[in-house]
């Protein structure tokens, strides 16, 4: 997943991670349904969180279809619905996260001669053209929006070669302005969608300055690299900077600059007519994402940790299975063994689906593998274990 605004699980009560899993589940799913399976390995967390504001705003989280919400795995790549039951904003925010997408490859193309981009571009073209389709439909600004696009390589290329007497905080608003304006459209006419249109100012300003506040992290995430490649960076031609590594009064100021707009946007969340805990958490995820991107900490020790605890909890609940189904069975040991590897397998990769009672539940039901984290009956390995247990199953009955 791309974007800003992570979900920060560690600030929600169970029931503000419902409501997110309701919105990220959704919008996920609705790009599967609307735009293909492929589609979904592309979801970008902050139309996620534009999805979240709408929905606080609506006020009635029932209108996302729970099925959405599942936890399991079982259905996830394959569940079809019918598109009226899906509520009309998370139909736009997933159309907003395809033209997003393809505002992308445009710009990567236009930037580089990486092959890579032009054919993503083709195998998304059909999705492209349906997408665009829809957001006609319903009167999204398209041309408002290609025509900005535009606009940002123009100034990109005007204030590269010509600085106009401008200072650098100008040249940095006028080379943001064009991906605000994007931002805004899109908030904009969320208002529009969920049929609030008196707050569409409060929310076009607040889209303004989160597309600024996005661009500026882009050009500050990428300065090295764009140095390398000696692309167009928006910090390096603001600053006139020869050095391939951002000297420290410059990150100072950046951090102050991104700093300031958080603020500004978290001000305008609160003018918001929703709940103070739903500002709040919003408020507070925007801060903890920004605060990450600006002062990342290393997590290969919380890695290592996460996957040795994760190997542990699977080969205990392996064992518990095994043991479970198999305590009066010493004899046929050599049949326990691809079963525990087949549990120590569900475990480590759907470690929610593959919890213990369900493990021996579906031991004691001929374990059936649909019952353990549906995708993972697909691989014939699995499939030839599970006929296996079967048989074991049938002979144990029997005796």
């Amino acid at each position: 997943m791309f974007g800003l605004v992570q979900a920060q699980i560690c600030f929600m009560n169970q029931n503000q991670k419902n409501i997110w899993r309701h919105v990220n589940c959704g919008t996920c799913k609705t790009l599967g349904m609307q735009y293909g399976n492929l589609s979904r390995f592309i979801l970008n967390t902050d139309v996620v969180f534009l999805a979240e504001i709408l929905s606080a705003l609506t006020g009635d989280i029932n209108q996302i279809p729970s099925e959405f919400s599942t936890t399991s795995l079982k259905n996830c790549f394959s569940y079809k619905m019918d598109i009226q039951k899906i509520p009309l904003f998370i139909q736009f925010t997933s159309a907003i996260n395809m033209l997003l997408w393809q505002m992308k490859l445009v710009d990567q193309i236009e930037d580089s001669r990486s092959i890579l981009p032009r054919i993503l571009k083709l195998i998304f073209n059909k999705k492209f053209n349906r997408c665009e389709k829809y957001l006609d439909h319903i009167n999204y600004p398209l041309d408002q929006f290609w025509k900005w696009l535009q606009l940002q390589k123009q100034r990109e290329i005007s204030l590269s070669n010509n600085r106009q007497d401008l200072s650098n905080d100008e040249i940095i608003r006028q080379l943001a302005e064009p991906t605000a304006t994007l931002t805004s459209l899109s908030f904009e006419h969320g208002a529009q969608i969920i049929n609030q249109p008196e707050i569409k100012t409060q929310l076009s300003r607040i889209g303004y300055l989160f597309g600024e506040l996005i661009y500026l992290l882009d050009a500050f995430e990428d300065y090295e690299n764009d140095f390398k490649k000696e692309t167009f960076n928006a910090v390096k031609v603001a600053f006139q900077l020869t050095e391939s590594v951002l000297n420290e009064s410059i990150k100072k100021l950046l951090f102050k600059k991104l700093t300031r707009l958080q603020k500004e946007i978290s001000e305008n969340i609160n003018s918001l007519p929703i709940s103070p805990s739903q500002k709040q958490l919003f408020i507070k995820r925007l801060e903890k994402s920004l605060s990450e991107k600006l002062f990342p900490t290393p997590r290969t020790s919380w890695i290592k940790y996460f996957l040795k605890n994760r190997w542990q909890q699977a080969k205990i609940k392996a064992q518990s299975a095994i043991v479970a189904r198999f305590a009066k069975l010493p004899a046929r040991n050599f049949i326990a063994f691809p079963i525990y590897i087949y549990f120590l397998l569900i475990n480590l990769i759907l470690p929610r689906d593959a919890t213990a009672q369900n493990i021996i539940k579906a031991g004691s039901d001929s374990i059936d593998c649909t019952k353990i984290g549906g995708c993972c009956c697909t691989l014939l390995v699995f499939g030839m274990i599970n006929r296996a247990c079967e048989t074991c199953c049938n002979q144990n009955t029997t005796e």
